[in-house]
């Protein structure tokens, strides 16, 4: 029999309810032996009788360990090994979790010799010495058993905000209805701010383009320079700025298209992924630099990787931030998403055929609308072709623009509008002629993109 438990916090909350007199499982076993159903309900329930699994511990209920699940985030869960373990050092290494994730804690453990009935995970956690947080968690009863029972506690959110954030001992013991100890430990959890993930993510890759912009950028004689000489490599915010950046590039380009090659890709990628205005601007300059038929699926394809890197950091780091910034702007979007949930590729796609859709607030709000990534790259990538192919054919042309709004004149906007029709009618007439077993197979691999079963 396990010892008694000696601390007040993790005393298991009095119900009223007192269990009744513990019997043994070959009593059990052996009562009604006269009664062939309640004989085969006994053993479908209990099993077959098992040695005990570890002999040598008295104990009837052994804790193998707890398992931290983090709910909806590709992160590993994170595992505390409590058998055989050195239970005073748990707390010196802090479990980080990030504020506002919803999270779920899973409990291994062995039930040898007799059942145990009525047991409980108790919790209680602490900051700065002060109790803030106290879980009374119903088990269940088990019998022996030579595999481990996993007991799944319900669904949590870490704390958020300033003054949630730090660290915490978590004071945690494993008892019954009899209040047997069979194992009590400290641990600990260190929750974090998420959010200050992005601007240290900015920062390191502002110096990374930096440093390829200016420590790796080629030397070259002056009289190689094709325009002028006094041109700068940063992000063009004017034709005049565009064509002198095109012109530097070119130059740059003949000995070392490497170099420019990566450098377009890096400066491409950091716009779209911290949704920094200009893309337009990158796309003329993809144009000048590579030509249509490169610089076309290029930029069709960097696009797509800077919008999936914006979607992974909002889904990752922004998600409590976007949600209260952008709460009226994402319910109607919410309720639309829900009704096109078995046309859903085709729903992101005419948003973004549309030329006025705001394409940084849908990379931002798609985690949230439940937009699984397998639908979001491929519709960022067909869905703003048309204009891609706009920009980057009159980047081609790029000596002859004198403004930005010659881009969108009433002959590009007819050509962008056609563009954006064709595809959307091939889209359309897909989905319209496909086979009944094809849009059945297209629904169910919706559910199990979106994490539900049809």
């Amino acid at each position: 029999m396990a010892e008694k438990g000696d601390n007040d916090d993790l005393v298991p909350e009095d119900t009223g309810f007192k269990p009744p007199a513990p019997k043994s499982l070959d009593e059990i076993l052996n009562a009604d032996k006269d009664d062939p159903s309640l004989e085969n309900y006994k053993k479908q329930l209990l099993g077959n009788t098992v040695p005990p699994v570890f002999p040598d511990n008295p104990r009837n209920v052994i804790v193998q360990k707890i398992q931290i699940e983090f709910l909806g985030e590709s992160r590993e869960p994170a595992n505390i090994q409590l058998m055989d373990a050195d239970l005073s050092v748990l707390k010196k290494s802090p479990i980080v979790i990030k504020e506002g994730v919803n999270y779920r804690v899973k409990v291994f453990f062995y039930v040898q010799r007799e059942i145990v009935a009525g047991l409980r995970y108790i919790n209680c956690s602490y900051k700065m010495g002060i109790r803030v947080a106290k879980d009374d968690l119903m088990v269940g009863s088990y019998p022996p058993k030579a595999e481990p029972h996993v007991y799944s506690s319900p669904a949590q959110e870490a704390p958020s905000g300033m003054m949630a954030r730090g660290t915490y001992t978590i004071k945690s013991r494993f008892t019954d209805d009899d209040r047997n100890d069979f194992l009590s430990w400290e641990w600990a959890i260190k929750i974090k701010d998420s959010l200050a993930c992005v601007p240290v993510l900015f920062c390191i890759y502002t110096a990374y383009l930096y440093t390829l912009a200016t420590v790796y950028r080629p030397a070259i004689a002056e009289n190689q320079l094709k325009g002028s000489k006094n041109a700068e490599m940063k992000f063009p915010t004017s034709l005049a700025d565009l064509n002198q950046l095109a012109s530097l590039l070119k130059s740059f380009k003949d000995d070392h298209p490497g170099y420019v090659f990566a450098l377009f890709c890096s400066a491409y990628v950091y716009k779209q992924c911290f949704a920094i205005p200009g893309s337009v601007f990158m796309n003329l300059l993809g144009g000048a630099l590579f030509g249509l038929a490169r610089g076309f699926p290029l930029c069709c394809l960097l696009t797509a990787c800077g919008a999936t890197g914006c979607y992974l950091m909002s889904r990752h780091f922004g998600k409590r931030l976007v949600e209260r910034a952008f709460h009226r702007r994402l319910e109607p979007l919410r309720r639309r998403v829900q009704q096109n949930r078995r046309s859903l590729f085709a729903m992101l796609l005419s948003l973004r055929l549309f030329p006025m859709s705001p394409n940084w607030f849908l990379n931002m709000a798609s985690p949230l609308l439940g937009v699984p990534l397998l639908h979001f790259f491929p519709s960022v990538f067909l869905g703003l072709m048309p204009y891609n192919f706009i920009t980057v054919e009159a980047g081609c042309m790029l000596s002859s623009l004198t403004s930005v709004s010659d881009l969108f004149s009433t002959g590009t906007m007819l050509k962008l509008t056609v563009l954006s029709g064709l595809v959307a009618a091939f889209v359309l007439l897909k989905r319209r002629y496909a086979s009944p077993e094809t849009l059945r197979q297209s629904e169910y691999s919706d559910g199990l993109l979106n994490g539900k079963g049809l």
